[in-house]
């Protein structure tokens, strides 16, 4: 029973303790350190006294315990003190280190040697973010150590009354009983509780104490983000400057040497415009190799410098760069067939890309799309958005768009206007009195766009009576193709008239189609309207000239007889 109260105090001592060495650490000369409420202050030298005190006391117990195995008869009685004694001995080591730890004023864990185990990967995982864990432990080191102390302090508070109704209870016991022995039991167990009872007082003294320090250092969050910024930069700023230089410096060098060899070896061809298959590979090894050279500087430079931290950040980066390539690894081979130009897209070839027909005029990591027909439209694309498309080779008299700016459409909802502004994203056409109507691309050539800027054809019909039958087929054709030029020639068009037809379409229910064809230069396609209006008129003035009569449409009705 005494042997196992001696055990309790050694511990409670241990847990007083424990919560020195930082103090000790990291100021110099004495440790003040505050007592219970109602005590003044008192020295390190009296905590090491004090814990002197106890290891000399464990000391003699240790040696009562030796001599008392020497006499004892029985192995249970042996094994027994055996165990004592190995408790005991394991107390007064974590005493002597403790001591030690708060004479010197030193971590002792940091003075021992660690030994090498065997590989395993997951050690060496840890191994390589534990700088990056420690620099994150250090910058969280002041709320973590007061969250420690307030959950150490609220845990102390909550033992104390337990530990006073044990007092009271003993005590109580005690004044109770006649018994001698039960007495003195019970007042031993009352000195053991009040000495806990300081004990934790002591502790959750020193715990306030440390509160208060930490509470008087209390910073604001822009203050403590500035703080851990300047020291980033004080201790890794200068390191992370160096690295990235270096990885601009080779980058951009090797980029320069390699656009100044490639200018020299074009001058000396005379073809500059596609590169051969072996030009093509001798660029991607460079490219892959300016990466590996420009990586291998950056990580030299934290590697020379010790800075294991950045070192371990930009590992971890480049693991996890990896890890992602390794899931898109088929959709970068099929990128790299494209740009050895072994791919579906082809340089040279035509393509359809946002609905719209394209030359491949560079294949490159950024392709280059031209379309003759827009206005100064060159168009930049990553070669990754050319993995799921075809080209082909074209012939030199395909169209590459259906007009180009200044020409007259016909759509065919029967809008027409000039076309002004056309690229692959919007087509703007400008109609007659100046409106302007606006359409995607897309729905622009949807609506059949019909060009009138080269040539154009006008188609009129009209019908005369049954009563010139005899005549409708050749006479009257001719009149009327004579009649409708000279009055075109009166009006000016006789130069932009390129054919004139006036021939027989059919026999209506109730007239005789005749049908007028007549070509014009696309420079009038501005009257289109005009031009058909003038047809109409000059058949009708045909028709009064030569007594034509121009039937209607009759209904006649018919009455059933009864």
């Amino acid at each position: 029973m005494q042997a196992h109260c001696r055990k309790l105090l050694v511990f409670f001592f241990l847990f007083i303790f424990c919560s020195l060495p930082s103090l000790a650490a990291d100021q110099t000369g004495d440790v003040r350190i505050p007592e219970a409420p109602g005590g003044g202050e008192v020295s390190s030298l009296v905590v090491l006294e004090t814990m002197e005190k106890y290891m000399s006391e464990i000391q003699s117990q240790l040696e009562q315990k030796r001599k008392e195995l020497e006499s004892a008869e029985s192995a249970e009685v042996k094994n027994k003190i055996l165990k004592e004694i190995n408790e005991l001995t394991d107390s007064l080591q974590e005493l002597e280190k403790n001591f030690l730890h708060m004479a010197a004023g030193v971590d002792l864990k940091s003075l021992e040697s660690r030994q090498e185990s065997d590989f395993k990967w997951d050690q060496e995982v840890v191994s390589l973010i534990r700088p990056l864990v420690q620099e994150l432990k250090k910058m969280t080191a002041r709320p973590r150590k007061l969250e420690r102390l307030r959950s150490e302090a609220e845990e102390i508070r909550n033992k104390l009354p337990a530990v006073n109704r044990a007092i009271e209870n003993l005590s109580e016991l005690a004044r109770r009983t006649d018994n001698p022995e039960l007495k003195k039991c019970l007042n031993s167990l009352r000195k053991e509780w009040e000495n806990k009872k300081n004990r934790l007082e002591n502790s959750l003294a020193v715990i306030r104490a440390q509160l208060k320090k930490l509470e008087q250092e209390k910073q604001s969050f822009v203050q403590a983000a500035r703080q851990n910024l300047e020291s980033f930069f004080r201790n890794r700023g200068k390191n992370a400057l160096l690295a990235v230089l270096s990885f601009a410096i080779v980058f951009l060098g090797l980029r320069f040497l390699w656009r100044r060899v490639q200018g020299l070896l074009a001058r000396r061809k005379k073809d500059r415009e596609k590169k051969t298959f072996y030009a093509r590979l001798s660029e991607l090894l460079f490219h892959i190799l300016t990466v590996v050279a420009a990586t291998g500087a950056l990580l030299a430079v934290l590697f020379t410098t010790g800075d294991w931290v950045l070192l371990s950040l930009v590992i971890i980066f480049l693991l996890g760069l990896g890890w992602t390539a390794k899931q898109g690894l088929m959709r970068f081979w099929e990128q790299i067939k494209l740009f050895l130009n072994l791919g579906s897209v082809r340089e040279g070839e035509r393509l359809v890309y946002a609905g719209v027909p394209w030359k491949v005029s560079k294949l490159n990591f950024y392709t280059s799309l031209e379309n003759p027909a827009f206005d100064k439209c060159h168009l930049r694309i990553p070669i990754r958005d050319l993995v799921d498309k075809e080209s082909r080779p074209f012939a030199g008299h395909e169209p590459w768009f259906p007009c180009k700016r200044g020409d007259w459409v016909l759509l065919e909802d029967g809008s027409r206007g000039k076309v002004v502004s056309q690229t692959h994203e919007m087509v703007q056409i400008v109609r007659r009195g100046g409106s302007r109507q606006t359409y995607q691309t897309s729905d622009f050539l949807s609506r059949a766009p019909v060009n009138l800027s080269a040539n154009f054809r006008l188609r009129v019909v009209f019908g005369i009576d049954y009563a010139h039958q005899a005549e409708s087929t050749q006479s009257i054709p001719e009149k009327l193709q004579a009649f409708v030029e000279e009055g075109l020639r009166g009006e000016g068009y006789e130069e932009d008239l390129l054919n004139l037809r006036v021939e027989f379409h059919s026999a209506g229910a109730s007239s005789l189609n005749l049908i007028v064809l007549a070509d014009f230069h696309g420079r009038r396609a501005e009257l289109y309207n005009r031009l058909s209006r003038a047809l109409q008129r000059l058949a009708v003035e045909a028709c009064n000239k030569y007594e034509w009569g121009i039937p209607f449409t009759q209904i006649t009705i018919h009455q059933a007889h009864e």
